[in-house]
């Protein structure tokens, strides 16, 4: 994965279980910057 000097992808991470391993994943299948 190459970092972006341009974007940043925030991930609201209170409490957020099974689904923050998910969520970020999901995040990473789509970087494209």
């Amino acid at each position: 994965m190459t970092s972006s000097r341009t974007h940043l992808v925030l991930i609201p991470s209170y409490n957020p279980g099974s689904r923050g391993v998910d969520t970020v994943r999901a995040a990473r299948a789509e970087w494209d910057p």
